[in-house]
């Protein structure tokens, strides 16, 4: 992937706690916080189907490791990303790009399934630690369970850059509506509602 725009950043720190269940979580498992050790994607990487989604709306996806769009790789920090985003439905790639730009999205969500895990205290907190999972998918979120997580865009002019793990910006809320995120969420929805996209 080179001379076109790309998102890269993080999708898991290796270590790093998840912020864990808001309060009244119903599920006694949701009690748990979690981390990801070292080598966790490995086999799932190297495997599997692994698409990017928009906020985990399968409605939403545009890039995966099967079409060439979506390069995944584990380091000593984590597990990195690069995307190359491709143009579906008119101008939604745009809007995801316009939305990392400016801070909208700049944290990552990943999906997982299948975990091998052990339960360790930390801080006073259980904590569960995943050896190994099946990665299903990876959102751009502005709202990530782990906080060290980072998207950010890189343009063929380098100065355009935005910074990795930038906070968002200021936002309209009404009433206690985001409202620049619920307009953005109506226009994609409207541009990709008449088709499901599979990447």
């Amino acid at each position: 992937m080179s001379g076109r725009i790309k998102l890269v950043g993080y999708a898991a720190i290796w270590g790093a706690i998840g912020q864990g269940p808001k309060l009244g979580a119903p599920h006694p498992q949701q009690k748990l916080h979690e981390r990801f050790a070292p080598g966790a994607f490995a086999d799932s990487i190297a495997d599997d189907h692994i698409r990017v989604l928009y906020k985990h709306d399968d409605m939403l996806s545009f890039a995966s490791n099967s079409t060439g769009s979506l390069s995944l790789r584990e380091d000593d920090i984590g597990l990195a990303f690069e995307i190359e985003p491709r143009e579906i439905r008119g101008r939604f790639v745009d809007l995801v790009i316009d939305m990392v730009r400016d801070g909208r999205l700049w944290g990552v969500s990943p999906s997982i399934v299948k975990m091998e895990w052990r339960e360790d205290p930390a801080d006073g907190r259980l904590v569960r630690t995943i050896l190994r999972a099946k990665l299903v998918e990876i959102s751009l979120t502005d709202h990530p369970n782990f906080l060290e997580t980072s998207v950010r865009l890189i343009e063929p002019s380098a100065a355009k850059a935005a910074p990795a793990n930038s906070a968002p910006p200021q936002r309209i809320v009404r009433d206690g509506i985001d409202l620049g995120i619920i307009r953005y969420q109506d226009v994609l929805r409207q541009r990709i509602r008449a088709s499901r996209v599979h990447c």
